[in-house]
């Protein structure tokens, strides 16, 4: 589920969908069901676990990492250099583009 999360565009409805089906699947697994609650906090330390957008956090920064020390004339590096100094110019009309840029915080 988590394969290449370093690399999601995601925005946060999106990343707390993914929160939303994982605590239900750990409720299954622990067999939870509707008089018997949990909150989420307590799920989450009772199982040992910490919620996916979090992880999927740590990998995008693991992964900006890992770019900024590569080779400085990679083709990582150099697009990472190009979106950046691309972020003023003007951009098309309509909704703004989702990349990982943006959505690193």
């Amino acid at each position: 589920m988590m394969y290449n999360s370093s690399c999601w565009a995601a925005p946060k409805v999106v990343l707390d969908k993914l929160d939303v089906v994982h605590r239900r699947h750990l409720r299954s697994i622990l067999n939870y069901s509707y008089p018997n609650i949990i909150s989420n906090k307590n799920l989450y330390k009772r199982c040992n676990i910490e919620p996916l957008s979090v992880r999927v956090e740590r990998n995008r920064w693991k992964m900006l990492g890992h770019v900024l020390r590569g080779p400085c004339d990679g083709p990582a590096y150099s697009s990472l250099v190009f979106a950046i100094n691309t972020l003023h110019y003007p951009g098309r009309l309509g909704r703004p583009q989702t990349n990982s840029l943006t959505y690193l915080h």
